[in-house]
């Protein structure tokens, strides 16, 4: 990865509780995930993912367009999973375990790190 550096963060430790399992259930640590971050912004030039002035999730697009028929956006997540679940069902989607994760995310490292 060639040299070094260190950073020091202010993260709130709630946050940061929920970032770190999240990674380990990808099989990342903090520093990869923040390195994969910090690599895509750059390839992007700024930041790679929307970032907008709304206040909850209610606004996020894909429930915006179906608001109609949901009351709240946590009803549109509970459909979104039954629909995930019965699509890995019929075998037209897939879960990935944590291993089928961990090997994608080293082919990442591989890709980010020009390796491949």
């Amino acid at each position: 990865m060639g040299d070094t550096t260190s950073m020091n963060l202010r993260i709130d430790k709630d946050l940061k509780k929920q970032a770190e399992t999240l990674f380990a259930g990808l099989g990342l640590n903090m520093t990869t995930a923040i390195n994969i971050f910090l690599k895509q912004a750059v390839r992007e030039q700024g930041i790679p993912f929307a970032i907008t002035a709304h206040k909850d999730y209610e606004s996020v697009s894909a429930y915006k367009g179906s608001a109609e028929r949901y009351g709240h956006y946590a009803e549109y997540i509970a459909s979104s999973l039954k629909e995930a679940d019965d699509k890995v069902a019929k075998g037209t989607m897939k879960y990935y375990t944590a291993d089928e994760i961990r090997e994608i995310r080293s082919k990442l490292e591989d890709i980010l790190n020009e390796k491949i």
